[in-house]
């Protein structure tokens, strides 16, 4: 391979390689490689299409039993191909697009299913195969098909897989795989974070232990685990303006009475951030002085149900405590997904909508700051104090 780039060095070593083992095997019978596990011969009866079983007497068992495996290989051959599409197009230096390559992985395996056919996927060895022998365009995988169904019916008449030993193979598999490892990359992921190391070393010690799938599983709960914890943690600090008209910390700054809480949520507030954000809401609104509480959603993301039904038991918690509840600077977004679950009404209670009345305010892009200004101006209308001092609590990694 170093001094042939062009040659077929895999299928040289193969073939080189198995007439090794069938040369002692014949010479030197005594030596036990005769007894090396190999493939088994196949013929055309073999090849013969079948047609999936759609209908019999036992569908809803059949169907039960299938459905997890298939959805467990439908996600392993797409986390496949992204990995492998990804990995191939930096070293190519080209852009991959994910979308377009699930929905060729999930047209070619919807077809495949009505021939009783193997799930396809962009598999991580003959992919990288391909490309470590010179591919450069989408034919190369045409040309390798064809010349793979070729050799298919080739070996049906001429039975030579049953002379292949599968340690020899094997290798080969295992040096195509080597060729993907990139020491400097495994570095990044080891030193840039403990979430990044942790699961690299947690996926690399299964795969020693269990099916590969069962790694790559294991690897991407554990992914998705952190970064649920990770993002499901909102961190709201108080600040207030001294007497100087500085904002500060509260801790660092003169405490003065305050009637009106501006809270920005920032974030996603999703199922795993929706009852942290509701808890820290509980403890900030619990001060005496605080009679009416803003949140400004302006940077509020993936609102869903756990986190609108959070909100909701939030209104009707401060309600029963005579403290009002406005939202400013919601986007459409956040409008539609609270109109859409109806706890939009839960929201625009005590509110006359014929008098233009309101408890939220969508943000106006021009003037960002123009949907908060009018919520200060509903809660003063509340409160009946145009006097009412503000608290605002802010997320201080934010600038």
């Amino acid at each position: 391979k170093k001094y042939f780039k062009k040659l077929p060095a895999f299928a040289i070593v193969l073939i080189l390689a198995t007439a090794a083992v069938s040369f002692i095997s014949a010479t030197w019978p005594e030596s036990g490689i005769a007894n090396l596990a190999k493939f088994s011969a196949f013929n055309l009866s073999d090849l013969a299409p079948q047609g999936g079983k759609i209908l019999g007497t036992n569908i809803f068992n059949d169907f039960s039993e299938i459905l997890t495996i298939a959805i467990a290989v439908a996600f392993l051959a797409m986390l496949e191909n992204t990995s492998m599409a990804k990995s191939l197009a930096s070293k190519a230096g080209t852009h991959s697009d994910v979308n377009q390559d699930t929905l060729a992985v999930g047209v070619s395996n919807l077809a495949t299913g009505f021939f009783a056919g193997m799930p396809s996927s962009g598999s991580l060895t003959r992919s990288a195969l391909n490309y470590t022998s010179g591919a450069v365009t989408r034919m190369s995988s045409w040309i390798s098909g064809a010349a793979s169904l070729a050799a298919v019916f080739a070996l049906a008449f001429f039975p030579l897989t049953a002379y292949i030993p599968k340690a020899v193979l094997s290798s080969l598999v295992i040096a195509i795989a080597l060729s993907l490892f990139n020491p400097r990359l495994i570095g990044i992921c080891l030193r840039t974070t403990f979430a990044d190391g942790a699961v690299l070393i947690i996926t690399f010690i299964t795969a020693l232990f269990a099916p590969l799938h069962v790694a790559i599983f294991i690897g991407v709960a554990i992914s998705v685990g952190l970064f649920l914890r990770k993002v499901s943690r909102p961190d709201m600090v108080e600040y207030t303006f001294d007497n100087g008209g500085q904002l500060k910390q509260l801790g660092q700054a003169k405490k003065e009475d305050k009637a009106i809480s501006i809270v920005h949520v920032e974030g996603s507030l999703f199922f795993g951030a929706a009852e942290l954000f509701q808890n820290q809401m509980k403890r900030l609104v619990h001060e005496p002085d605080i009679a009416c509480v803003v949140l400004r959603l302006k940077n509020a993301r993936h609102l869903d149900a756990t986190s609108v039904i959070a909100l909701e038991e939030l209104i009707q918690f401060l309600r029963k405590r005579d403290r009002f509840v406005l939202i400013s600077g919601a986007t459409r977004e956040v409008y539609r997904v609270l109109k859409k679950s109806g706890v939009l009404k839960t929201v625009q209670e005590g509110t006359d909508r014929s008098k233009g009345e309101s408890n939220l305010f969508l943000v106006d892009n021009q003037n960002p700051n123009l949907s908060t200004r009018n919520a200060l101006l509903r809660a003063q209308t509340l409160l009946g104090d145009k006097n009412a001092e503000i608290k605002i609590y802010i997320n201080p990694n934010k600038k």
